[in-house]
């Protein structure tokens, strides 16, 4: 142990590259920047964020998971990437994200805020359960097999009941038709939401979180409202390449833990609606694993398929 503790001990001594598979701006690359900035700080050596986007964050991750395990090559990435693609794309992505990446944590987890119109006449989840059993409701998504179109198909199979997705490129477009009444509902991001459910152009029966959102505190999740199996969240998180040493990856660990319990880190995930879970690697990659479960079982029940 005493070469890794030495190694650690003396990492780094360059750049550190963290990879997000996405493009800028995105939720992915603005929380991978913040923390970016945190850890170079920490390390004493520059944090370089690299956009890498394409194939649904696959071609960053594949980047990552075939460069040197040295601990200067990081990926920043949704768990979607890790645990849904793999299930929607099979061997085209072109790593194993099991044994070619190492989790380092789970930086954080989000869920999603279920919104319907108000010409729905829906006040509570109770009412939204019982019209979309007896009708076919339209709800709206950021995309095939984005976490709303995910979150939505979990649900409609949990209460059996007929529900026509409509993909949009992005969130922005879907929330614009969802309060124009183009579509019935869906399952987006709290944030953008919260401006319309606080003027009621739109209603927020539930989350899909494990615990209420601090954004619309008002709104039970979905255990609170008898249905716990709705629950589903994401999350992101850092990792390395499968044979990074086992010190650096504890020191990155570390840091980063101690990255979000900064107070203007903890600012940034309540304006994001984004909890903190920081995690140790062998949580992460269980949280992973037990992830991937859920997926698999849902696109192929639900039969859910990639852009």
């Amino acid at each position: 142990m005493l070469p890794q503790w030495a190694a650690a001990q003396a990492y780094p001594t360059k750049p550190v590259q963290m990879v997000v598979p996405f493009a800028a701006g995105g939720p992915a690359d603005i929380m991978a920047r913040a923390l970016a900035l945190k850890l170079a700080a920490a390390l004493k050596q520059p944090m370089l964020v690299i956009n890498q986007p394409g194939a649904g964050g696959g071609l960053g991750s594949k980047a990552v998971a075939q460069a040197q395990p040295d601990g200067y090559n990081l990926l920043f990435t949704l768990d979607s990437t890790l645990t849904a693609n793999p299930i929607l794309y099979g061997s085209k992505t072109g790593f194993d994200p099991v044994n070619d990446l190492r989790p380092i944590t789970t930086v954080v987890a989000y869920g999603q805020t279920l919104v319907v119109h108000p010409s729905l006449k829906v006040t509570n989840f109770a009412q939204f359960l019982e019209l979309a059993r007896k009708q076919d409701l339209a709800y709206a998504s950021a995309g095939n097999a984005s976490p709303g179109n995910l979150t939505m198909e979990l649900l409609a199979g949990l209460i059996k009941a007929k529900m026509t997705h409509v993909p949009y490129r992005g969130a922005a477009p879907a929330l614009n038709d969802l309060v124009g009444g183009q579509v019935n509902a869906g399952f987006l991001v709290t944030p953008g939401v919260v401006p319309y459910v606080t003027t009621d152009k739109l209603i927020a029966p539930v989350t899909s979180s494990t615990k209420r959102s601090p954004l619309l505190p008002q709104v039970p999740t979905v255990s609170e409202a008898g249905f716990p199996a709705a629950t589903l969240e994401f999350s992101m998180v850092l990792l390395a390449p499968a044979k990074t040493p086992e010190a650096i990856v504890q020191r990155l660990q570390k840091e980063t833990r101690d990255a979000l319990a900064s107070e203007d880190m903890q600012r940034l995930m309540k304006n994001n609606d984004y909890a903190v879970v920081a995690d140790t690697p062998e949580q992460a990659k269980a949280r992973l694993a037990n992830t991937f479960t859920r997926m698999s079982e849902l696109i192929t029940t639900r039969g859910i398929k990639a852009e």
